[in-house]
């Protein structure tokens, strides 16, 4: 016996569908019929290229959020780098300023507040002082600043300049107008 399918062709009772007997529902079929739908096999392929669409997309995007956090770490670490020169030079010109007062200033360990710093971090500097073999008038500061002041996450800079006592103890006359 031969069945009739919906537009119109014939096909065994047994026989399988072929893809040219389904088509799409239409203004005429509203309810999805066996000769109204895709065949199975065709509805899966669909549903499988749609997740592999996904898992594609979510692979991208998860790529992108780590680049991202990356670049975002590094911006930070240049920035922490370019804010501990700058304590290393603030405190060089503290340790001179120390040394011009008082000559046997020996340093510290100065920390400066994130209030100070205008923001959320602490930093700190380290100032020694030590005397140079064979000039007396001579001093070598050493210098280590860290920003922010955390023993892991940090940028720390180092310096070591040699001052002479004599030039920054001698007062220069004020300059007329």
């Amino acid at each position: 016996m031969k069945r009739t399918t919906a537009n119109g062709r014939r096909r065994a009772e047994g026989g399988r569908r072929r893809i040219a007997d389904c088509r799409l529902p239409t203004a005429d079929c509203r309810l999805p019929t066996a000769d109204c739908r895709l065949p199975t096999y065709r509805r899966a392929s669909v549903l499988i290229v749609i997740l592999v669409c996904f898992v594609v997309a979510a692979a991208m995007f998860a790529m992108l959020a780590r680049q991202s956090l990356a670049e975002r770490r590094a911006a930070d670490v240049r920035l922490w780098a370019a804010q501990a020169n700058w304590i290393a030079e603030a405190a060089v010109e503290r340790a001179a300023a120390r040394l011009a007062a008082d000559a046997k200033y020996a340093g510290e360990t100065w920390t400066i507040s994130a209030a100070e710093m205008g923001g959320k971090q602490v930093a700190q500097a380290r100032i020694r002082i030590e005397p140079v073999a064979g000039r007396p008038d001579s001093r070598l500061l050493r210098i280590e600043a860290d920003y922010p002041d955390d023993p892991v996450h940090r940028a720390r800079s180092t310096k070591q300049i040699t001052i002479d006592l004599k030039r920054t103890n001698t007062k220069q006359p004020a300059k007329k107008p």
